[in-house]
């Protein structure tokens, strides 16, 4: 959705997403008086989609807090030591959720987009959503007044962990061959023999 990483941005997802989800601990810091004191594990997030520079991207990175540059603004979330990433696709009135088993790639990284596309494409099969998270996605994204997006959890000893939705972000590896129907559901919606439904002007976010 155009703009929509913009009016409804990674802090508003997150504030909005603690009524209906388990929200990592997160904080914002800048300069020498933000400097976090915390003692727990944490990671450094980007809070936009744009490039560090030409060519680079801030991963998720674990981070040991105290030796971050002060002169930098950071973005850090408590670190959930998790089994499994989930990934749900939300096209307008259905969900399509995926899953990613973490144990092969942590020992290098906690983002899977940070090792090799091919194999992490590979690994991603149907994952059953409780009804409870599926009502609170559709409960979401009507507060961030979004027809589409991605949204992030890792799931963790049973639990759910929202992160964010990514309202501009890549889906096609999830659905290649047209097995789930998510592929199906994009071509859809891009019809042109499908009625359309107007992006809001004054977007109406409620947190």
């Amino acid at each position: 959705e155009p703009f929509g990483d913009i009016k409804a941005g990674k802090i508003i997802q997150l504030l909005a997403a603690k009524k209906y989800f388990n929200v990592p601990e997160f904080q914002f810091i800048c300069g020498q008086q933000g400097q976090s004191q915390s003692g727990s594990p944490m990671v450094a997030k980007s809070l936009t989609s744009r490039r560090v520079r030409q060519g680079a991207v801030l991963y998720t990175t674990k981070v040991v807090p105290a030796d971050l540059d002060p002169k930098t603004p950071w973005m850090l979330q408590e670190l959930v030591e998790a089994e499994k990433d989930i990934t749900i696709v939300f096209v307008r009135d259905q969900l399509f959720s995926f899953e990613l088993t973490r144990n092969w790639f942590l020992q290098d990284t906690v983002d899977w987009r940070e090792v090799s596309l091919d194999p992490a494409s590979n690994h991603w099969p149907l994952h059953p959503l409780p009804d409870e998270i599926s009502r609170g996605i559709f409960k979401l994204m009507n507060d961030l007044d979004l027809q589409y997006g991605r949204i992030d959890m890792l799931l963790a000893n049973g639990q759910y962990y929202f992160l964010e939705v990514n309202s501009s972000d890549e889906w096609g590896w999830l659905d290649i061959d047209g097995e789930y129907g998510l592929l199906e559901k994009m071509l859809g919606e891009l019809s042109p023999s499908t009625p359309t439904y107007p992006l809001p002007v004054d977007r109406k976010v409620r947190i």
